[in-house]
Protein backbone atom coordinates (compact mmCIF):
# COMPACT_ATOMS: atom_id res chain seq x y z
CA UNK A 1 0.00 0.00 0.00
CA UNK A 2 3.02 2.29 0.12
CA UNK A 3 6.77 2.41 -0.32
CA UNK A 4 9.82 4.08 1.11
CA UNK A 5 12.76 5.68 -0.61
CA UNK A 6 16.13 6.61 0.84
CA UNK A 7 17.50 9.98 -0.23
CA UNK A 8 20.76 10.29 -2.11
CA UNK A 9 23.47 12.42 -0.45
CA UNK A 10 22.58 16.09 -0.07
CA UNK A 11 25.24 17.59 -2.38
CA UNK A 12 24.52 15.14 -5.18
CA UNK A 13 20.79 15.66 -4.68
CA UNK A 14 21.17 19.43 -5.10
CA UNK A 15 23.11 19.02 -8.34
CA UNK A 16 20.58 16.52 -9.68
CA UNK A 17 17.63 18.73 -8.79
CA UNK A 18 19.27 21.73 -10.42
CA UNK A 19 19.91 19.76 -13.61
CA UNK A 20 16.35 18.40 -13.74
CA UNK A 21 14.92 21.85 -13.01
CA UNK A 22 16.78 23.34 -15.99
CA UNK A 23 15.36 20.65 -18.25
CA UNK A 24 11.82 21.19 -16.98
CA UNK A 25 12.03 24.97 -17.23
CA UNK A 26 13.49 24.80 -20.70
CA UNK A 27 11.19 22.18 -22.19
CA UNK A 28 7.88 22.36 -20.37
CA UNK A 29 7.21 25.74 -18.80
CA UNK A 30 3.41 25.63 -19.50
CA UNK A 31 3.12 22.26 -17.77
CA UNK A 32 5.07 23.56 -14.80
CA UNK A 33 2.82 26.60 -14.49
CA UNK A 34 -0.27 24.42 -14.66
CA UNK A 35 1.04 22.11 -11.94
CA UNK A 36 1.86 25.11 -9.75
CA UNK A 37 -1.64 26.49 -10.18
CA UNK A 38 -3.13 23.15 -9.20
CA UNK A 39 -1.33 22.88 -5.86
CA UNK A 40 -3.51 22.84 -2.78
CA UNK A 41 -3.64 26.04 -0.79
CA UNK A 42 -4.28 24.41 2.57
CA UNK A 43 -1.06 22.40 2.89
CA UNK A 44 1.53 23.22 5.55
CA UNK A 45 4.42 21.46 7.21
CA UNK A 46 3.91 19.85 10.58
CA UNK A 47 6.40 17.75 12.48
CA UNK A 48 6.61 15.40 15.43
CA UNK A 49 9.60 14.16 17.41
CA UNK A 50 9.80 10.48 18.33
CA UNK A 51 12.48 8.80 20.47
CA UNK A 52 14.12 5.59 19.30
CA UNK A 53 12.86 3.33 22.09
CA UNK A 54 12.84 -0.47 22.02
CA UNK A 55 9.24 -0.46 23.23
CA UNK A 56 8.12 1.54 20.18
CA UNK A 57 7.86 -1.01 17.38
CA UNK A 58 5.91 0.38 14.43
CA UNK A 59 4.67 3.69 13.05
CA UNK A 60 1.35 3.07 11.30
CA UNK A 61 0.30 5.70 8.75
CA UNK A 62 -3.22 5.76 7.27
CA UNK A 63 -3.87 8.03 4.29
CA UNK A 64 -7.40 9.47 4.53
CA UNK A 65 -7.28 11.21 1.14
CA UNK A 66 -7.80 10.14 -2.46
CA UNK A 67 -4.27 11.27 -3.40
CA UNK A 68 -0.89 9.69 -2.56
CA UNK A 69 0.79 11.47 0.36
CA UNK A 70 4.43 11.67 1.42
CA UNK A 71 5.96 11.42 4.88
CA UNK A 72 9.58 12.34 5.68
CA UNK A 73 11.62 10.95 8.57
CA UNK A 74 14.99 12.45 9.47
CA UNK A 75 17.48 11.99 12.29
CA UNK A 76 19.29 14.67 14.32
CA UNK A 77 22.03 16.62 12.58
CA UNK A 78 24.70 15.66 15.09
CA UNK A 79 28.30 14.58 14.65
CA UNK A 80 27.69 11.52 16.81
CA UNK A 81 25.05 10.03 14.52
CA UNK A 82 24.88 9.02 10.86
CA UNK A 83 22.66 11.47 8.88
CA UNK A 84 19.28 9.98 8.09
CA UNK A 85 16.66 11.10 5.58
CA UNK A 86 13.94 8.72 4.39
CA UNK A 87 10.75 9.48 2.48
CA UNK A 88 7.69 7.25 2.49
CA UNK A 89 4.80 7.48 0.04
CA UNK A 90 1.41 6.28 1.22
CA UNK A 91 -1.01 5.38 -1.57
CA UNK A 92 -4.54 6.81 -1.77
CA UNK A 93 -6.61 5.51 1.17
CA UNK A 94 -3.68 3.22 1.95
CA UNK A 95 -2.04 2.06 5.18
CA UNK A 96 1.73 1.88 5.60
CA UNK A 97 3.50 0.18 8.52
CA UNK A 98 6.99 1.56 9.16
CA UNK A 99 9.16 -0.43 11.59
CA UNK A 100 11.25 1.67 13.96
CA UNK A 101 14.22 -0.46 12.90
CA UNK A 102 14.30 1.77 9.79
CA UNK A 103 15.98 4.45 11.90
CA UNK A 104 18.13 2.16 14.03
CA UNK A 105 21.12 3.97 15.50
CA UNK A 106 19.34 7.33 15.72
CA UNK A 107 18.66 8.70 19.25
CA UNK A 108 15.43 10.23 17.94
CA UNK A 109 13.76 11.14 14.66
CA UNK A 110 11.60 13.92 13.30
CA UNK A 111 8.48 13.01 11.30
CA UNK A 112 7.26 15.62 8.82
CA UNK A 113 4.33 15.93 6.44
CA UNK A 114 2.70 18.75 4.50
CA UNK A 115 -0.87 17.48 4.91
CA UNK A 116 -1.19 16.28 8.53
CA UNK A 117 -4.98 16.57 8.50
CA UNK A 118 -5.06 13.85 5.82
CA UNK A 119 -2.66 11.42 7.49
CA UNK A 120 -3.51 9.49 10.64
CA UNK A 121 -0.37 8.47 12.58
CA UNK A 122 -0.27 5.82 15.30
CA UNK A 123 2.68 4.33 17.18
CA UNK A 124 2.40 0.65 18.10
CA UNK A 125 4.30 -0.56 21.18
CA UNK A 126 5.71 -3.93 22.22
CA UNK A 127 3.02 -4.20 24.91
CA UNK A 128 0.37 -4.33 22.17
CA UNK A 129 -0.76 -0.78 22.91
CA UNK A 130 -0.66 2.30 20.71
CA UNK A 131 -0.87 6.07 20.90
CA UNK A 132 -1.81 8.66 18.30
CA UNK A 133 0.33 11.52 16.95
CA UNK A 134 -2.29 14.24 16.62
CA UNK A 135 -1.79 17.31 14.38
CA UNK A 136 -2.18 20.77 15.82
CA UNK A 137 -0.78 22.55 18.88
CA UNK A 138 -2.85 20.80 21.57
CA UNK A 139 -0.92 20.17 24.80
CA UNK A 140 -3.91 19.18 26.92
CA UNK A 141 -5.50 15.73 27.13
CA UNK A 142 -8.21 13.85 29.01
CA UNK A 143 -7.58 10.40 30.50
CA UNK A 144 -10.40 8.23 31.84
CA UNK A 145 -9.54 6.61 35.15
CA UNK A 146 -10.28 3.00 36.10
CA UNK A 147 -9.61 0.78 39.16
CA UNK A 148 -5.91 -0.17 39.38
CA UNK A 149 -5.14 1.93 36.29
CA UNK A 150 -1.76 3.42 35.45
CA UNK A 151 -1.10 6.44 33.29
CA UNK A 152 1.87 5.85 30.96
CA UNK A 153 3.25 9.16 29.67
CA UNK A 154 6.00 9.96 27.15
CA UNK A 155 7.55 13.35 26.45
CA UNK A 156 7.61 13.87 22.66
CA UNK A 157 9.78 16.99 22.89
CA UNK A 158 13.60 17.16 22.71
CA UNK A 159 13.63 19.24 25.90
CA UNK A 160 12.32 18.76 29.49
CA UNK A 161 8.77 19.68 30.43
CA UNK A 162 6.46 19.46 33.44
CA UNK A 163 3.04 17.81 33.14
CA UNK A 164 0.14 18.82 35.38
CA UNK A 165 -2.41 16.11 36.20
CA UNK A 166 -5.62 17.56 37.60
CA UNK A 167 -9.07 16.39 38.60
CA UNK A 168 -11.36 18.81 40.40
CA UNK A 169 -9.27 20.60 43.01
CA UNK A 170 -6.53 17.93 43.06
CA UNK A 171 -3.27 18.44 41.17
CA UNK A 172 -0.09 16.42 40.67
CA UNK A 173 3.02 17.61 38.78
CA UNK A 174 5.35 15.23 36.93
CA UNK A 175 8.69 16.35 35.46
CA UNK A 176 9.84 14.53 32.32
CA UNK A 177 13.24 14.98 30.70
CA UNK A 178 13.59 15.03 26.91
CA UNK A 179 11.79 11.94 25.51
CA UNK A 180 11.47 10.47 29.01
CA UNK A 181 8.69 8.03 29.90
CA UNK A 182 6.94 7.77 33.26
CA UNK A 183 4.22 5.57 34.63
CA UNK A 184 1.96 6.88 37.37
CA UNK A 185 -0.77 4.99 39.27
CA UNK A 186 -3.87 7.15 38.96
CA UNK A 187 -6.18 4.23 39.77
CA UNK A 188 -4.61 3.82 43.21
CA UNK A 189 -4.68 7.53 44.03
CA UNK A 190 -7.74 8.24 46.16
CA UNK A 191 -8.11 11.78 44.80
CA UNK A 192 -8.45 10.68 41.18
CA UNK A 193 -10.38 7.42 41.52
CA UNK A 194 -13.41 7.14 39.22
CA UNK A 195 -12.92 10.54 37.55
CA UNK A 196 -11.65 12.15 34.36
CA UNK A 197 -8.05 13.28 34.74
CA UNK A 198 -6.85 16.26 32.67
CA UNK A 199 -3.18 16.21 31.70
CA UNK A 200 -1.63 19.53 30.62
CA UNK A 201 1.91 19.89 29.28
CA UNK A 202 4.23 22.59 27.99
CA UNK A 203 4.88 20.83 24.70
CA UNK A 204 3.80 17.72 22.83
CA UNK A 205 3.44 14.47 24.75
CA UNK A 206 1.39 11.29 24.50
CA UNK A 207 0.10 8.66 26.85
CA UNK A 208 -2.12 5.71 27.63
CA UNK A 209 -4.39 4.78 30.48
CA UNK A 210 -3.44 1.17 31.19
CA UNK A 211 -5.70 -1.04 33.29
CA UNK A 212 -5.41 -4.80 33.97
CA UNK A 213 -7.83 -5.45 31.12
CA UNK A 214 -7.05 -2.83 28.46
CA UNK A 215 -4.98 0.11 27.28
CA UNK A 216 -6.92 3.23 26.35
CA UNK A 217 -5.52 6.26 24.55
CA UNK A 218 -5.99 9.73 25.96
CA UNK A 219 -8.32 12.21 24.22
CA UNK A 220 -6.82 15.52 23.03
CA UNK A 221 -8.35 18.83 24.05
CA UNK A 222 -7.89 21.19 21.12
CA UNK A 223 -7.89 24.48 23.04
CA UNK A 224 -4.28 25.79 23.15
CA UNK A 225 -2.86 27.25 26.30
CA UNK A 226 -2.99 31.06 26.39
CA UNK A 227 0.33 32.79 26.94
CA UNK A 228 0.77 34.30 30.37
CA UNK A 229 2.74 37.54 30.29
CA UNK A 230 1.82 38.77 33.78
CA UNK A 231 5.40 38.15 34.92
CA UNK A 232 6.78 40.41 32.17
CA UNK A 233 4.21 42.98 30.97
CA UNK A 234 6.94 44.83 29.04
CA UNK A 235 7.05 42.13 26.33
CA UNK A 236 5.86 43.20 22.87
CA UNK A 237 5.37 40.63 20.11
CA UNK A 238 6.38 41.29 16.49
CA UNK A 239 5.86 39.24 13.34
CA UNK A 240 8.87 38.79 11.04
CA UNK A 241 8.56 37.54 7.45
CA UNK A 242 10.68 36.99 4.36
CA UNK A 243 10.03 38.93 1.17
CA UNK A 244 7.64 36.46 -0.48
CA UNK A 245 5.78 35.85 2.82
CA UNK A 246 6.40 32.09 2.58
CA UNK A 247 7.88 31.84 6.10
CA UNK A 248 7.39 33.91 9.21
CA UNK A 249 8.10 33.80 12.92
CA UNK A 250 7.28 35.76 16.08
CA UNK A 251 9.81 37.38 18.42
CA UNK A 252 9.12 38.96 21.80
CA UNK A 253 10.98 42.22 22.39
CA UNK A 254 11.43 43.90 25.78
CA UNK A 255 14.01 46.57 25.00
CA UNK A 256 12.38 50.00 24.54
CA UNK A 257 14.95 50.81 21.86
CA UNK A 258 14.26 47.61 19.88
CA UNK A 259 10.48 48.04 20.22
CA UNK A 260 10.77 51.56 18.78
CA UNK A 261 13.00 50.29 15.94
CA UNK A 262 10.57 47.46 15.15
CA UNK A 263 7.63 49.88 14.95
CA UNK A 264 9.68 52.14 12.69
CA UNK A 265 10.26 49.21 10.32
CA UNK A 266 6.47 48.71 10.11
CA UNK A 267 5.77 52.41 9.53
CA UNK A 268 8.58 52.90 6.97
CA UNK A 269 9.02 49.66 5.03
CA UNK A 270 10.79 51.39 2.13
CA UNK A 271 13.40 53.26 4.14
CA UNK A 272 16.85 51.75 4.61
CA UNK A 273 16.95 50.75 8.27
CA UNK A 274 18.82 48.20 10.38
CA UNK A 275 16.48 45.22 9.92
CA UNK A 276 18.56 42.07 10.56
CA UNK A 277 17.47 40.59 13.89
CA UNK A 278 20.37 39.09 15.84
CA UNK A 279 19.12 36.81 18.59
CA UNK A 280 19.61 33.80 20.80
CA UNK A 281 17.21 30.91 20.24
CA UNK A 282 16.02 27.98 22.34
CA UNK A 283 13.48 25.17 22.36
CA UNK A 284 9.91 26.41 22.74
CA UNK A 285 7.73 25.21 25.59
CA UNK A 286 4.61 27.16 24.57
CA UNK A 287 2.81 28.44 21.50
CA UNK A 288 4.81 31.69 21.64
CA UNK A 289 6.21 31.42 18.12
CA UNK A 290 4.33 30.24 15.06
CA UNK A 291 4.50 30.41 11.27
CA UNK A 292 1.71 32.82 10.36
CA UNK A 293 2.44 32.09 6.68
CA UNK A 294 0.86 28.64 7.13
CA UNK A 295 -2.94 28.39 6.83
CA UNK A 296 -3.15 26.70 10.26
CA UNK A 297 -0.52 28.99 11.86
CA UNK A 298 1.51 26.00 13.06
CA UNK A 299 3.80 26.73 16.05
CA UNK A 300 7.54 26.33 15.58
CA UNK A 301 9.36 24.11 18.09
CA UNK A 302 11.79 26.98 18.88
CA UNK A 303 11.55 30.61 19.94
CA UNK A 304 13.71 33.73 20.25
CA UNK A 305 14.90 33.55 23.85
CA UNK A 306 16.89 36.79 23.74
CA UNK A 307 16.64 39.52 21.09
CA UNK A 308 20.10 41.13 21.01
CA UNK A 309 19.50 43.89 18.47
CA UNK A 310 18.86 45.00 14.88
CA UNK A 311 21.79 45.39 12.49
CA UNK A 312 22.40 46.59 8.93
CA UNK A 313 25.07 43.92 8.38
CA UNK A 314 25.95 40.65 10.11
CA UNK A 315 28.17 37.64 9.61
CA UNK A 316 26.87 35.24 6.98
CA UNK A 317 27.99 32.35 9.19
CA UNK A 318 24.99 33.02 11.46
CA UNK A 319 22.47 33.58 8.64
CA UNK A 320 19.52 31.23 9.11
CA UNK A 321 15.82 30.68 8.51
CA UNK A 322 12.89 29.48 10.66
CA UNK A 323 12.63 26.20 8.74
CA UNK A 324 16.34 25.44 9.10
CA UNK A 325 16.11 26.03 12.86
CA UNK A 326 13.14 23.67 12.96
CA UNK A 327 15.26 20.94 11.38
CA UNK A 328 18.59 21.54 13.12
CA UNK A 329 18.00 23.44 16.36
CA UNK A 330 20.23 21.29 18.57
CA UNK A 331 23.09 21.54 16.07
CA UNK A 332 22.67 25.32 15.76
CA UNK A 333 22.62 25.87 19.52
CA UNK A 334 25.68 23.71 20.14
CA UNK A 335 27.90 24.76 17.24
CA UNK A 336 26.78 28.19 15.98
CA UNK A 337 25.02 30.03 18.79
CA UNK A 338 23.36 33.31 17.83
CA UNK A 339 21.27 33.56 14.68
CA UNK A 340 21.07 36.44 12.20
CA UNK A 341 17.81 36.59 10.25
CA UNK A 342 19.22 38.24 7.12
CA UNK A 343 16.15 37.89 4.89
CA UNK A 344 13.43 38.68 7.45
CA UNK A 345 11.96 41.99 8.57
CA UNK A 346 9.23 43.17 10.92
CA UNK A 347 5.84 43.42 9.20
CA UNK A 348 3.33 43.62 12.07
CA UNK A 349 2.97 44.04 15.83
CA UNK A 350 0.84 41.34 17.47
CA UNK A 351 -1.22 41.08 20.63
CA UNK A 352 -0.73 38.26 23.13
CA UNK A 353 -4.05 36.75 22.04
CA UNK A 354 -3.01 36.77 18.37
CA UNK A 355 0.28 35.03 19.20
CA UNK A 356 -1.45 32.42 21.34
CA UNK A 357 -4.36 31.60 19.01
CA UNK A 358 -2.81 32.36 15.61
CA UNK A 359 -5.86 34.45 14.67
CA UNK A 360 -5.23 37.66 12.72
CA UNK A 361 -7.91 40.22 11.74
Amino acid sequence: MGYRQKFIPTFERILLLAFVSLIVLGLNIPALAQAKAGETQDSYVESWFLPNERELKTLIVRNLSSQPRTLWISGPMEESSVPLEISYEVSAFGILSIPTSDWEGQPWVKIKTTVPQQLHLRVHTSADNEFVLWPGPSTQWRARNAPNADLSLINLAPFPQTLKLSSGSSEVFLHLNAFEKKRWSIGRDGHFFGTIVTVTGEARFAGLTISPTEGRAMTPISTPEVLNTDSNPSLHYFLFSNQDRSQSFVAALSSAKMIQEARQQIQSPGILLPRILIAEIDFSHRDENRNFSDPRKTPWSWHVSNAIGFASFASQSCDGSPEFLEDALALWKDQIGNICFWNYKVIQELTVEQVSTGALP
